[in-house]
């Protein structure tokens, strides 16, 4: 049977036992990853290494998100995999949802799936991987080999052992992590990049950068998803506004899309912290794109945490006051009041909106944010009462 789906700290726990038995100077297990422009055409070739190997059996699911008929990118992997001859489903939401995957699962059972390959955004990866672990679970042979392709730069899907599961009647979204969320393989093609509109490019951009930031500052963090962390967030602060604004510009498109796997690869290790847990309200009751809902508080935590009095990481607060100091550098800027007009110039150029744009119920975002778990990651303490204050100055400004 397939490992049952468990806590973050379950998973990570049983992430460093196997990564121990493997190598010992490894983290986390790894995703196998075929990165770079191009990288599209290995796609067949993957799949057939990993059937050789045991890894993997046939047929093929192939999944696709549902607005993804016009988009080149579609027709490029449908030609690259037609001699597979892949099962084609399509997941249904903008976000994944318990009727979404459960189609998704049910397509994977009819066809007995053995390997499935999931193309699109985060949500459609995200939907995927649950799928795979609950096909995982009903199987006694195991999970199906999973391997991504994202479309969007920056979600770090491709390579976590996290997603996530939305339920918009309620207002709640769930994470589910598992060892059978955490995909196989991973092929990270920029060039599937260059259809995104500069609204939905410039989110997922800012998903990466505040992805790196909170790898570094997150109080579960090592050397290594720190690393990872701050390279991310200086690939995105370099390359940003070229990508955005000429998404022709391969060079600048690469350099984004590894910002995004950099930091996939760091909270698979680390978590994220505060901004995400304040995201799932804003984009519960406002529609906000994830990436963007994550960027509008990201300075004021910044300069929050940068305080470090009340710290929750047992390496003290010097070890976080030396971590803010590198995001700092790594953003390009000296001191946390900074950082504001950065992100505030980003969104400008991707055309996103500024808090004082956005209509929402301070006290109500807090009191969610305060129910996520990665709100506890977050390097100082955070209330109830202190995240509604933080979002009431946000507003004010």
């Amino acid at each position: 049977m397939g490992a049952a789906l468990g806590s973050p700290a379950q998973v990570e726990r049983q992430a460093r036992r196997e990564a121990h038995a493997e190598n010992g100077s490894r983290t986390v297990p790894g995703t196998r990853v075929v990165f770079g422009p191009g990288a599209t055409a290995a796609l067949p070739e993957l799949v057939r290494e990993l059937v050789a190997a045991g890894r993997a059996t046939m047929p093929v699911l192939l999944v696709f998100g549902a607005t993804s008929a016009s988009r080149p990118w579609r027709r490029r992997v449908t030609r690259e995999l037609d001699g597979l001859r892949p099962d084609v489903v399509e997941h249904a939401r903008r976000y994944p949802t318990e009727e979404s995957v459960g189609a998704l699962v049910d397509a994977g059972r009819a066809c007995g799936a053995g390997i499935v390959v999931a193309v699109g955004g985060g949500s459609v990866l995200d939907a995927a991987k649950i799928a795979r672990a609950r096909l995982a679970a009903e199987r006694a042979e195991g999970a199906p080999a999973l391997v991504t392709v994202p479309t969007t730069p920056g979600t770090g899907a491709e390579v976590t052992p996290f997603a996530t599961v939305w339920d918009f009647e309620r207002s709640k979204k769930e994470s589910v992590a598992s060892l059978e969320v955490r995909p196989t393989a991973a092929v990270v093609d920029p060039e599937l990049t260059a259809t995104m509109d500069r609204r939905e490019y410039g989110s997922s951009a800012l998903d990466a950068l505040v992805q790196g930031v909170e790898a570094a500052w997150s109080t579960r963090s090592t050397a290594e998803s720190i690393a990872l962390g701050l390279t991310a967030a200086g690939l995105v602060r370099e390359a940003y506004e070229a990508a955005v604004q000429e998404p022709e510009n391969l060079g600048a498109c690469t350099a984004i899309s590894l910002a995004g796997l950099h930091s996939g690869r760091a909270i698979a290790i680390s978590q994220t912290t505060a901004c995400h847990a304040i995201s799932y309200p804003l984009t519960l009751m406002t529609g906000l794109r994830h990436g963007h809902a994550c960027s509008l508080p990201l300075g004021q935590v910044l300069a929050y945490n940068a305080r470090a009095g009340d710290c929750m990481d047992a390496r003290g607060p010097e070890h976080v006051r030396g971590v803010v100091r590198r995001i700092l550098r790594a953003l390009g800027v000296c001191e946390p009041r900074e950082v504001e007009a950065v992100l505030e110039r980003f969104r400008r150029l991707a055309g996103l909106e500024e808090w004082s744009e956005v209509e929402f119920d301070a006290a109500s975002v807090a009191a969610q944010a305060a129910t996520y778990g990665r709100l506890s990651n977050n390097p100082r303490r955070l209330s109830r009462e202190r995240l509604q204050t933080l979002l009431e100055d946000r507003r004010t400004r």
